[in-house]
């Protein structure tokens, strides 16, 4: 009998959990993930865990703690070890810091570049640390896709899908399954309309891996050591997957993915899902795949005469699981 996908001997589909670890203690955004992405696959997953255990400067110009940065952890964070058991990662790396000032990063080209501003200057603004810290993370993710890469030559086979998501975001419903995606093309999620590049959750067909990864690391090559610190592009999504396009070659399209970034404790970013205001979704042009003429997600769990958007159907979620009888709460 031939093999299905959920037979054969080595996971065909990697995750790549990239991030600061906010909110993966919430146990709705862990059981979420469990549920909506690694079971939703109808794969064998390998799920990689590269998280930051700290605060980060983020996308905040204005502030110094982003408010998606939750609070400082340590490695025996008792939320922390039960997220991570449910997930069963194959591999779970935590770090302490995710800035220039851990060793892992202390030698990239932008680190370097960031030290020799410090020592010509009496000091770096807070706005340049934070365009940098939304920066570096690319370096992350391609650390992860790299490691991911390793193990495949360790083992002696290839994935045929590789997602990268962050341990901030919550999938409300199943996210569509790899390996029923068309191999050509890098599948990216929708965030708000106008533009609405999204970093958070992309899936990589493995035979665009190898460019997709290496372009991570070029993405850095024009930002030399000339450059001023407020010349990094933000938010860096907006400049590198037109870059990934144009100079790559790299085929990208949208695709619905049903997740959502969750910054703190019962707050989550749903808004990002609706349609563009002011754009006539009677015309068709509402700038949003989620809601392009009149199209809904689903119907309302609560009543069957009522349809939900894109954006309902997230915040039901976000209300469905703020109680102890949520399916959420006791996933195992």
């Amino acid at each position: 009998m031939a093999p299905t996908w959920s037979t054969t001997a080595h996971a065909l589909i990697a995750v790549a959990m990239v991030g600061a670890a906010r909110t993966l203690v919430e146990p709705r955004v862990a059981a979420s993930v469990r549920m909506n992405l690694l079971d939703a696959q109808r794969a064998k997953v390998d799920l990689f865990m590269h998280l930051h255990l700290s605060q980060d400067l983020s996308s905040d110009r204005n502030s110094i703690t982003h408010m998606a940065a939750g609070s400082d952890l340590t490695a025996t964070d008792s939320r922390l070890a039960a997220s991570i058991y449910l997930l069963k990662p194959l591999n779970c790396t935590l770090h302490s810091r995710s800035d220039c000032s851990s060793m892992e990063l202390s030698s990239h080209p932008v680190c370097r570049r960031l030290k020799a501003a410090r020592e010509n200057v009496s000091r770096v603004s807070i706005s340049d640390e934070v365009t940098l810290a939304s920066f570096m993370q690319y370096a992350w993710v391609a650390r992860s896709l790299d490691a991911i890469m390793a193990h495949e030559r360790a083992r002696g086979a290839r994935y045929k899908w590789v997602i990268r998501t962050r341990p901030d975001i919550a999938f409300f419903d199943a996210a569509p399954a790899a390996l029923a995606q068309p191999p050509q093309r890098l599948l990216l999620m929708m965030k708000e309309p106008i533009p609405s590049y999204f970093d958070g959750v992309f899936y990589v067909p493995r035979g665009l891996l190898d460019d997709f990864t290496q372009g991570l690391h070029d993405f850095y090559a024009p930002f030399g050591i000339d450059r001023k610190l407020n010349e990094f592009p933000w938010p860096p999504e907006f400049a590198f997957f037109p870059w990934l396009r144009s100079e790559k070659g790299m085929p990208w399209s949208y695709f619905p993915v049903p997740a959502v970034l969750v910054r703190k404790a019962g707050r989550a970013d749903c808004w990002r899902l609706r349609a563009a205001p002011g754009l006539g979704r009677m015309s068709g042009n509402t700038g949003n795949i989620y809601d392009t003429q009149l199209t809904v997600w689903g119907r309302d769990p609560k009543d069957a005469h009522k349809v939900l958007s894109f954006e309902n159907a997230c915040r039901h979620f976000m209300c469905a699981c703020q109680g102890p009888e949520s399916a959420f709460a006791h996933a195992n």
